[in-house]
């Protein structure tokens, strides 16, 4: 079950998120932690016109809060900015029934695709994601150079 955050809870939650996401940016991709913020906060911004739709995930029977999401809705296309299930309740389901939820949502907004971005190394994510009927439809691929060739 989705529940709607509040204003309050919502400010919280984006900054929690900003500085998860520069952590995963610095160790993904190598770049300075003020870099890495600076690009999360990008990322993370909410222009002024979107519908957006930051939810907590409840258990329906029980009203635990089982983890969150974030939705930005624009064009035609909705982002699913942050998608998590929190460690103790996962492989339980939650996850299939909230991208479930998400979906209605997100074609109730107009939505006529849902994209979303998963670091390659999140393989939990990436096998619910593709169990969902998503597809990758770009890589982005590195080689590290500074390290010698063993």
């Amino acid at each position: 079950m989705l529940e709607r955050m509040g204003e309050d809870d919502f400010v919280a939650f984006r900054q929690s998120l900003l500085l998860a996401y520069a952590d995963e940016l610095c160790e993904a991709t190598g770049v300075t932690t003020e870099e890495a913020e600076a690009m999360a906060d990008a990322h993370l911004e909410v222009p002024p016109d979107e519908y957006h739709a930051a939810v907590r995930i409840r258990d329906a029977a029980t009203d635990d809060a089982v983890g969150a999401a974030w939705m930005l809705i624009a064009d035609g296309d909705a982002f699913l900015m942050e998608f998590r299930i929190d460690e103790e309740y996962r492989g339980r389901g939650y996850g299939r029934a909230a991208m479930t939820e998400l979906e209605g949502l997100a074609r109730r907004g107009g939505a006529g695709q849902i994209r979303l971005h998963v670091f390659a190394r999140n393989a939990p994510a990436r096998a619910l994601y593709e169990q969902h009927g998503f597809e990758v439809v770009s890589l982005q691929m590195r080689k590290r150079i500074d390290e010698p060739a063993s």
